[in-house]
């Protein structure tokens, strides 16, 4: 019996995340019963007609080939907070001291301006490269970081971006890790008393400090097993709001640094020489190897692209210009955030001995200064919150690492079989493998229930099978999924109870490790995916102001942008892992 296709129509609202779809068909009856979806009749769609809606089809290459997905259930402000969580984080306590270093009032600003607007191209390449991706390799709703540099490069690209991603995001847990045991520090010392070298900055971590710093992983552990970053976006709302009182925290004190005088003091602030602060604000860096040193901080406080693909996976009606306004608003915002933190911080030199801010700010205040105590906490739960961010990524690509190997033995193992004897392959086990070729078991390929002329092109019970595991498969997947998070998790916190400090750490991962995953993969991964492609930037004229204030413009401009990406972030990747490197052995 032949069934027509369903109809998707994407509606938009008066705000940009109050976006629906509605499906419809022609025939009711041949509504899919595995999928719980509620279906408008066809006088509810046309109830809309009148508003701004558009008419999606599954083959249109400027849409993920799952765009019609149920499963999306992101917005636009719950994609923003969730890049926004991923990006602003305990890297900006390191601002302050980036803007010392490359020059307060000139250099550094147009560095912040520079990183976000590169940034905010890579993620939206990132993404038109994730769209594309998926029409070349038909992937349904699983498309991935690896996946699209597999499109653009080959099969060699799968393993080396997985490890790339598990790499980091590992990294960057025990850097949290560690910072978030820095938090503790004060309360330890309430607690124990701290001997009388203390003092020492080579000093190692104590067992109370470490003790403290376990105990908030453990609550923190239930956020890192679950399935989705949505879920999360009350959580990256309040630190959002943790890290901007932080920052008012900051800045507050600053200006009172900037305000004293021998006449008017402020508890908790102190001068210990006489000056005038316009004398500390500087344009340009004292020298090249302190530029070089500033910038890894600064671009690595833009870096969430590790989770772009799993948000835009998400993201609910991923056109074009709706992914470009996600990119440009969550830059902005990050960058009007890091520039207020980076030149009120760098200020607050002027109450130091050394004229400079250290290279977390938060060591240059007293530790009973009740306001960043306020400020302590607050990040406190940014960086707790943080967690998640960083192992969820890691923890979905290594699952997929790992059946990626298994699979490819499996494939070769019945290669082996079928050469030895054409008939002795398995049928039951042919199905199988292709049941699991689906992780979750949780995305349906619309591909699978329809050919292009409208039939059906497989019964009814298999079309079940491929939009529903079952229920065994799905608690098997969700123990592996806790599992490895579980491993993962306390597996950093393990190493970062040894780890005294990660200054030099950073200071690598910043260099290289983000700049390829950040900028040169998602640059080369567009330019390939689109080569040849013509300019997308069509849409009624009513909406050419939008598209010309939220599109990176045409397919043309923005691949030449790609290109000047490249030239210049290649040599900086070379130049400042050199520095890195000659600074661990310096």
């Amino acid at each position: 019996m032949n069934r027509m296709p369903p109809d998707v129509h994407y509606f938009t609202n008066a705000r940009n995340d109050d976006e629906g779809v509605v499906i419809s068909s022609r025939n009711n009856s041949d509504i899919i019963p595995s999928l719980d979806i509620d279906v408008d009749s066809k006088s509810r769609a046309d109830s809309v007609a009148g508003d701004d809606f558009s008419t999606a089809s599954l083959n249109d290459p400027n849409l993920p080939s799952d765009h019609a997905s149920p499963y999306r259930q992101g917005t636009i402000w719950s994609a923003r907070i969730n890049l926004l969580t991923s990006m602003v984080g305990g890297g900006s306590l390191s601002l302050p001291l980036a803007f010392s270093q490359a020059g307060n009032a000139f250099m550094a600003p147009v560095l912040v301006v520079f990183a976000a607007i590169t940034a905010e191209f890579t993620l939206s390449a990132l993404m038109n490269a994730n769209t594309r991706a998926s029409h070349v390799t038909g992937s349904f709703g699983g498309s991935s970081f690896e996946s699209v540099a597999t499109a653009a490069f080959g099969e060699r690209a799968r393993y080396f971006s997985m490890c790339l991603v598990i790499l980091v995001c590992y990294i960057g847990t025990i850097g949290y890790a560690v910072l978030l045991r820095d938090l503790t520090v004060p309360l330890a010392h309430k607690i124990s008393p701290p001997p009388d070298n203390d003092g020492d900055v080579n000093s190692r971590p104590t067992l109370l400090e470490n003790s403290i710093m376990l105990v908030i992983v453990f609550l923190v552990t239930p956020l890192c097993t679950l399935k989705t970053l949505t879920a999360l976006k009350n959580f990256g709302l309040l630190s959002m709001l943790s890290i901007f009182i932080l920052t008012l925290c900051i800045v507050y004190r600053s200006i009172q640094c900037s305000a004293q005088t021998k006449s008017r003091t402020f508890a908790h602030v102190h001068v210990p020489h006489d000056y005038n602060w316009k004398d500390y604000v500087t344009y340009f860096p004292s020298s090249f190897a302190d530029f070089m040193e500033a910038l890894p901080l600064i671009l690595s406080c833009f870096f969430c692209h590790f989770n772009a693909i799993p948000v835009h996976n998400e993201l609910r009606n991923p056109t074009p210009s709706r992914v470009s306004y996600l990119t440009k608003t969550t830059s902005a915002f990050a960058a009007l955030l890091y520039l207020l933190l980076g030149f009120m911080g760098s200020m607050f030199g002027n109450c130091t001995q050394s004229f400079m801010v250290q290279g977390n700010i938060l060591l240059d205040f007293d530790d009973d200064d009740p306001v960043l105590i306020v400020g302590r906490i607050c990040l406190m739960i940014t960086v707790s919150l943080a967690f998640p961010m960083q192992i969820i990524p890691a923890r979905d690509t290594l699952i997929r690492l790992v059946d990626l190997c298994r699979k490819k033995q499996r494939q070769e193992s019945i290669s082996n079989d079928v050469a030895g004897d054409a008939g002795g392959v398995d049928g039951a086990l042919m199905e199988r493998l292709l049941e699991e070729e689906d992780l979750d078991g949780d995305f349906l390929d619309p591909s699978a229930l329809t050919n292009p002329t409208g039939s059906s092109s497989l019964p009814m019970p298999q079309r079940r099978n491929l939009s529903r595991s079952p229920p065994e498969d799905r608690k098997k997947h969700t123990i592996q999924r806790v599992l490895v998070a579980l491993v993962l998790f306390w597996s950093g916190a393990g190493v970062a109870c040894a780890v005294a400090s990660v200054d030099v750490v950073w200071d690598v991962l910043g260099s290289s490790l983000v700049i390829i995953i950040g900028f040169l993969i998602p640059c080369g991964s567009y330019l390939v995916l689109t080569r040849g492609v013509k300019d997308d930037d069509k849409g009624p004229a009513r909406n050419a102001w939008f598209r010309c204030c939220c599109s990176c413009g045409t397919m043309a401009y923005r691949r030449i942008f790609a290109y000047g990406t490249l030239v210049i972030y290649v040599p900086l990747m070379v130049i400042c892992t050199t520095v890195a490197i000659w600074n661990i052995f310096r």
